[in-house]
């Protein structure tokens, strides 16, 4: 067994880390092993997934309805944030704006923030090619780069995602 003094590890951690050995690196579109971990129903702080070095990518999950009330979607993150914990006015879309620092803090750190379309309990369909694309300007306006749309709506505030994911577990 080798055993070190507390300045002999000091100094080896400091030759590790300045030779770049030793990095904690986000998400890399040309590696093959990202970790995508989806946050949402019941799993914990925002904040705590951002903190933890192997996750890189972090799907909210999820807006399960495409037209819900208002013709607006719904989000159903569970006990984090869903329409029944404070929907905009004349909606059930979830208000989460409270989840805004944590997701910026996240893209900080590197990781992709994006945001899971369907789930288990999502039953989407379109009806014609011009109701797909005003769900795409929706979604665009609601969570990524466009401005809350008519209403001027953000549930995630001034925090833009970095996309979307489709998870549909209905045939």
């Amino acid at each position: 067994m080798v055993f070190f003094t507390l300045s002999q590890a000091v100094a080896a951690l400091s030759l590790v880390l300045g030779a770049g050995l030793l990095q904690v690196e986000a998400f890399d579109n040309s590696r093959s092993d990202n970790l995508a971990v989806y946050f949402g129903q019941g799993s914990g702080s925002l904040a705590s997934f951002c903190q933890d070095d192997t996750i890189d990518v972090i799907p909210l999950a999820f807006l399960s309805k495409y037209f819900s009330t208002g013709g607006m979607p719904e989000l159903d993150m569970s006990s984090i944030c869903s329409s029944t914990t404070n929907p905009f006015p004349g909606t059930n879309l979830a208000n989460c704006q409270v989840l805004a620092n944590d997701i910026k803090a996240c893209q900080a750190k590197g990781k992709l923030v994006t945001l899971s379309l369907g789930g288990a309990t999502g039953n989407n369909a379109f009806e014609s090619d011009a109701q797909a694309e005003k769900f795409a300007d929706t979604v665009w306006d609601l969570f990524l780069g466009g401005d809350g749309g008519e209403g001027k709506v953000r549930p995630f505030g001034a925090a833009v995602l970095d996309g979307c994911v489709f998870r549909s577990t209905h045939d």
